[in-house]
């Protein structure tokens, strides 16, 4: 007979069912979530490190001397500078954010974060007022370049987070701020040049700067991932991605050159601007079929890749900020998080899910199904193993 309770219901669905239906009911819970994190105790700067920045640090023990991971913010800036107060803004930004004076250190191949004393921020000024005019922007160029881009971090001694000042003239200067990944992501950065500019702007004008204290440091929310991260959870979500991206194919466009045997980590950026009229498009058909532009677009290259390679089995890598709920997006996250965006349509599929089978795109047909494995398994933090969560799959049989 039948189990008609509801543990017996939820026994059985299949395991991505009651990973969903486990996500659903801690979002119902509110605010529950994030309130779960707590500040650990005082005296206690020795921390386990979030998944994140586990794999960062063993990528870097492969390879030590890359500065792959450098993340790097620069400014132009005009007007009269005030060194000492920028010195005192980031003093104080490094004082109040943990993460900013935090090393990786190691013992028996088992790392951990150590939050050190505040201090001085590092702070480096360089002088190229004195070449020619035409020459310095691209003299300042290269010493951002050549001291803060290229030059890979040590994290066992830090710092992990430096900043450099090039004075081009009186009122002149270029300021970088350069990051280790393990320390913050592209969303930190931002929080970082708010709070600097708000600290400067008070420091030069000798007023209080308008900066609560922050609730918890990221120390706090690592420490709180490896607790919610217990061996029977991080089993099951392992198993649900070890069988999701089973025999996981090798991309294999025609290029002009074969792919090297190891990453080189040499690349470039190609900008291509999407007119209005392919913009309008692309929101019409994320409205449409109830998707997000991002989930459109990458259903597009989607499309674009198994035109150019005619697989059926493609792997589609994407990123996300780890900031699972609004309360989240306040806080310092150090996250380079793969999250899965696309699906696994049925076998049985006679065609692409972007395609009609007359090689053109169907309409909303891939975005359609981004979008409902989005919402099943990005966003949570609890599932991103950074041994498992890399691409999205698209399986079919054309």
């Amino acid at each position: 007979m039948p189990d008609d309770s509801f543990e017996g219901r939820v026994a059985q669905l299949s395991e991505r069912r009651r990973l969903l239906l486990e996500r659903l009911r801690q979002q119902r819970q509110g605010p529950g979530r994030p309130a779960a994190i707590r500040p650990r105790p005082s005296g206690v700067d020795r921390v386990p490190l979030s998944q994140a920045q586990e794999q960062l640090w063993f990528l870097a023990q492969l390879a030590p001397d890359e500065p792959t991971y450098n993340l790097v913010q620069a400014s132009y800036l005009v007007g009269p500078l005030d060194l000492v107060a920028l010195r005192r803004a980031l003093d104080e930004v490094v004082r109040r954010h943990e993460a900013l004076r935090t090393v990786i250190e190691s013992t028996d191949d088992t790392a951990y974060q150590v939050v050190c004393s505040p201090g001085p921020a590092a702070l480096e000024v360089d002088d190229v007022s004195v070449l020619p005019a035409i020459e310095r922007r691209h003299a300042a160029l290269l010493l951002l370049q050549d001291h803060e881009v290229h030059r890979p971090f040590d994290l066992a001694s830090g710092p992990l987070f430096r900043a450099r000042l090039v004075r081009l003239g009186p009122t002149e200067h270029a300021l970088a701020l350069a990051v280790h990944h393990s320390t913050a992501d592209g969303w930190s950065m931002g929080l970082i040049i708010r709070e600097l500019s708000t600290l400067y702007a008070a420091y030069r004008s000798g007023t209080a700067a308008d900066l609560p204290a922050p609730a918890l440091q990221f120390a706090d929310f690592a420490a709180w991932q490896r607790r919610q991260l217990r061996a029977d959870a991080m089993e099951r979500h392992l198993r649900y991605w070890q069988d999701r991206l089973v025999d996981l194919p090798t991309l294999d466009l025609p290029t002009d050159r074969s792919r090297p045997a190891a990453t080189s980590f040499r690349g470039a950026l190609l900008e291509q601007p999407i007119d209005r009229t392919l913009h309008t498009a692309v929101q019409a058909m994320a409205k449409e079929t109830g998707a997000s532009s991002f989930m459109v677009l990458v259903a597009a290259f989607g499309a674009t890749l198994a035109r150019y390679t005619g697989q059926e089995d493609l792997a589609i890598g994407t990123a996300f900020s780890g900031r699972g709920g609004r309360n989240w997006r306040r806080w310092w996250v150090s996250s380079p998080t793969w999250a899965c965006c696309g699906s696994t349509p049925p076998a049985t599929r006679p065609s692409p899910p972007w395609s009609t089978g007359h090689g053109t795109p169907a309409s909303g047909r891939g975005s359609t199904r981004m979008r409902r494995s989005s919402g099943s398994c990005s966003g949570s933090p609890r599932c991103a193993t950074p041994a498992a969560i890399r691409c999205s799959r698209w399986r079919c049989r054309c």
